[in-house]
């Protein structure tokens, strides 16, 4: 979390220190102010793991502060975001019938929802960053159908040139490109030819999440 709000995130597969990204990101956001801190719980990935604390000490002149042991709500903005973002996920997946190796992507689509709802007629954190309001007019709902061309040609006038797949959000900072799961081939691919049905009325009605 960064002031105004904005909740950045990234997804890993393995519970290391994520070193390089939080380096990047302080490169970009760390602010160039006296006292700055920050807060970190005593996992080993985190508060202790001399590395991280360096990289905030040195590099970028943070102090550090552990929480207690077992006290996460010294931490109270990161864990309620924690639960929030948690409570997301298990209700886009739930809702889309899918299964939990899907949920980077369903964290990225609300990631960048969250950031651009306002709250109490106040500004998102979307607007307070860029000066403009996030264009969703083409905002489609993670986990429905999308039928996808294919690259090359039709084979013949007649034959059907679609390919069903399940809708994954977009590429960063664009409403343009897909993200899309082949259910054919098993893969993840980015399209931009696709058309969407939040239906799914290829299913039978008892099969609809």
């Amino acid at each position: 979390v960064c002031k105004p709000g904005t909740l950045y995130g990234t997804t890993r597969i393995s519970k290391g220190s994520p070193l390089n990204w939080l380096r990047a990101w302080l490169h970009r956001h760390s602010p160039t102010v006296d006292n700055k801190y920050v807060v970190l719980d005593q996992g080993g990935e985190l508060y202790h793991n001399p590395a991280i604390r360096d990289l905030f000490k040195k590099e970028f002149l943070y102090d550090v502060y552990p929480t207690g042991a077992d006290a996460s709500h010294q931490n109270g903005p990161v864990e309620r975001s924690h639960q929030t973002v948690g409570n997301a996920l298990r209700t886009m997946l739930n809702g889309a019938n899918l299964d939990a190796r899907f949920w980077p992507y369903a964290f990225q689509s609300f990631l960048r929802l969250k950031n651009a709802l306002s709250k109490d007629n106040k500004a998102s954190s979307y607007e307070t960053l860029h000066h403009s309001k996030p264009d969703f007019t083409q905002l489609r709902t993670v986990g429905c159908r999308v039928w996808v061309r294919p690259p090359g040609k039709r084979t013949a006038r007649l034959t059907n040139h679609a390919r069903k797949g399940i809708f994954l959000g977009y590429l960063p900072n664009t409403l343009k490109n897909i993200l899309w799961f082949d259910v054919d081939s098993k893969r993840i691919k980015i399209t931009f030819h696709a058309r969407f049905d939040e239906g799914m009325n290829d299913l039978p009605l008892e099969a609809i999440p």
